[in-house]
């Protein structure tokens, strides 16, 4: 039996869309991270006019903030918001020792308090404390100091924190809300199209995809991570030919790009070349033996693999590739649905109860998809 092409298809789109991260969170951030773009005026005099007994305060307690030591951290702090109540670094410190120690009330009272005496002090304390909230997957936490209102110079930083919250949780129409107030920003326009470029195509709304792509172009004629959104929004609405096209100019301006090399086989494939792609893909896989470590995150390229084989009726290239993609990316559910759909008829109920556990939160996604 021959998988449905329509379902084909649809595990195509959801691995493009969802499963290569056109913006993604890089890891985790230290506990505590001076950042100069956040900080405003407040935070100077410390290092500029104050004595070396407070610099030192501050020294010492950014240092056990970054050894585990949030004790040591909060008595410095408090030191130094009793001595210097108008200083930013002073009420940050306090902050990230509370946030190290987990006591929750205590931040929000401060922060309660603050917004009062201070409020551009507090709305500059937020936004540092909401990045790094969002830096560590928090994104509840990150949401709710954010929703209030800002003062406004801090707008624009807080419109950008609080649409990738949003898209992180993927809350889409947030997002965009979000990035759509960003745009009144001049200095952050460019970063608003490019979010909302990727937040259409993530929708399915290539038309509009492309209208922002073109407005992002006017800004940034050579932005390769946009000819990359550009080439996929013609993949995924319909137009297989030109998005070869494109895919192929970027393989051929960056050949480690085997990303951009496999999507323009894959773009083969959909203009109805699907056993030609499908040999192409393999020959383009053999060649990385040996060099796996040089191709990134080789699941992807599995992936493609086994869709372009599956498309083609050769279910024993498929299979061949199933052994790695467990290896490479055990946790996917996409690597489950995959594993189901070639073996489902000879797995036992417990083995296929397993593997459909696993995979249950793509096959959630795929019951909204037009299959």
């Amino acid at each position: 039996m021959q998988p449905n092409q329509s379902i084909c298809n649809s595990l195509l789109r959801w691995f493009i869309v969802w499963g290569m991260a056109f913006w993604s969170m890089s890891g985790s951030a230290a506990l505590f991270e001076f950042n100069a773009e956040l900080l405003g005026q407040e935070g100077q005099s410390l290092f500029s006019h104050e004595q070396e007994a407070s610099r030192q305060q501050l020294r010492t307690a950014e240092a056990a903030l970054k050894e585990g030591d949030f004790a040591l951290a909060l008595a410095q702090a408090q030191i130094l918001v009793g001595d210097h109540p108008a200083n930013f670094q002073g009420h940050l410190l306090l902050c990230f020792a509370w946030v190290g120690l987990g006591d929750d009330l205590s931040l929000q009272t401060h922060l309660a308090e603050l917004e009062t005496v201070f409020p551009a002090l507090a709305d500059t304390v937020k936004l540092n404390l909401a990045r790094y909230y969002r830096d560590n997957r928090q994104y509840y936490r990150a949401q709710r100091l954010l929703t209030h209102s800002f003062h406004e110079e801090q707008l624009p930083q807080r419109w950008l924190i609080l649409a990738q919250v949003y898209e992180a949780q993927r809350r889409l129409p947030e997002a965009v809300a979000a990035n759509q107030a960003l745009l009144a920003h001049a200095q952050h326009k460019a970063q608003a199209l490019s979010a909302l470029a990727r937040l259409a195509l993530l929708q399915d709304d290539y038309d509009q995809t492309l209208v922002y792509v073109r407005q992002y172009l006017q800004h940034a004629p050579h932005d390769r991570d946009m000819d990359f959104i550009q080439a996929t929004a013609h993949l995924l609405g319909g137009e297989p030919g030109a998005a070869a096209v494109e895919f192929a100019a970027l393989a051929a301006a960056d050949p480690e790009d085997l990303r951009a090399a496999s999507f323009a086989i894959v773009a083969q494939a959909l203009t109805g070349e699907t056993l030609d792609a499908a040999r192409h893909f393999n020959t383009l896989w053999k060649s990385l033996a040996g060099q796996k470590s040089a191709s990134g995150r080789v699941f992807e390229l599995l992936y493609i693999g086994m869709w372009l084989n599956l498309r083609a009726g050769d279910r024993d290239a498929a299979k061949a590739l199933m052994p790695l993609l467990l290896q490479e990316n055990n946790q996917d559910p996409l690597t489950h649905l995959f594993y189901v759909a070639l073996n489902g008829q000879g797995m036992s109920t417990a083995a296929l109860a397993r593997h459909m556990e696993k995979a249950s939160a793509l096959v959630i996604d795929l019951a909204h998809a037009d299959l």
